[in-house]
């Protein structure tokens, strides 16, 4: 009799066992399940804060080439304009001045001439003010923004 509760207890142990590796198998199989959609949940994050970094990245390097591009336009309207100033100042010929009342009728003219011209090169000016100030915004925001996803990326790795 004491084989039989020894065999039963064998049997009893070994079926115990059996439901326990199982337990511990769909356990397992949760735990993974469970762990690998947290994973991927955060895998897919960091992807998509490295795509928003490196796309936040290129549309900074246009930005600079493009900011670069107008400012060498704006340049080259401000050289142009200064020669117009300079020509302005040195549009005086003789038949303009050849009596007092032909000078008194082109002094008007000379100095509204000048005056456009000035305004133009100060309207170019701060046409460049206004662009450098609007590029470093940009920039100062693209920064940010770069340094915020940085810092998510951080967090979650």
């Amino acid at each position: 009799m004491e084989q039989n509760t020894n065999a039963a207890a064998g049997i009893l142990d070994t079926a115990t066992s059996r439901v326990k590796n199982i337990v511990d198998v769909i356990l397992a199989k949760l735990n993974i399940t469970e762990r690998g959609k947290i994973e991927n949940f955060f895998m897919k994050q960091r992807s998509e804060l490295n795509k928003e970094i490196r796309d936040l990245t290129k549309n900074k390097k246009t930005l600079i080439d493009d900011h670069q591009d107008a400012v060498e336009d704006l340049n080259e309207k401000l050289a142009d304009a200064q020669v117009e100033v300079e020509e302005a100042y040195t549009a005086v010929t003789v038949e303009d001045i050849s009596s007092n009342e032909k000078a008194k009728a082109f002094a008007n003219n000379y100095w509204d001439n000048i005056e456009v011209a000035e305004q133009r090169v100060e309207g170019i000016k701060d046409q460049i003010l206004d662009a450098e100030e609007d590029f470093n915004n940009e920039i100062e925001e693209i920064d940010t923004q770069i340094d915020e996803r940085q810092r998510r990326l951080n967090k979650i790795s």
